[in-house]
């Protein structure tokens, strides 16, 4: 039987996780499609289309097809650009929500005393 290497793996400093690199790994990929073509492809399902045929003709998985019917199943295109909007604006209110929060805890801990103290 052979030696086997038990050294550790060396690490390049392309792998070395960075803030900018770590920021960019939560970033979701934007989709191929449009919120109207997604509309157009459910209206084509429920216009009797073959689901298979449908996936095949579109490029996607019958999963992405079922998430897509999910979450805009019953809208039309302008419905579901107030809905990115919506989204949007409520990602930005989280965000601000969470800054407040964090500020306001900094805050209090500043007024107790807990760093005023030699």
């Amino acid at each position: 039987m052979g030696q086997r290497d038990l050294t550790p793996q060396k690490w390049s400093i392309e792998n070395e996780r960075t803030p900018a690199t770590t920021r960019a790994e939560f970033i979701m990929r934007r989709s191929k499609f449009t919120e109207s073509q997604i509309i157009g492809i459910l209206q084509q399902a429920d216009a009797g289309m073959a689901l298979p045929d449908l996936c095949r003709q579109a490029g996607i998985s019958e999963g992405t097809f079922y998430r897509w019917r999910a979450k805009y199943g019953g809208m039309d295109a302008t419905e579901a650009k107030r809905l990115r909007e919506l989204e949007e604006e409520n990602r930005k209110l989280k965000r601000l929500v969470a800054d407040l929060s964090l500020d306001n805890v900094a805050l209090k801990d500043a007024l107790s005393g807990k760093y005023n103290r030699p």
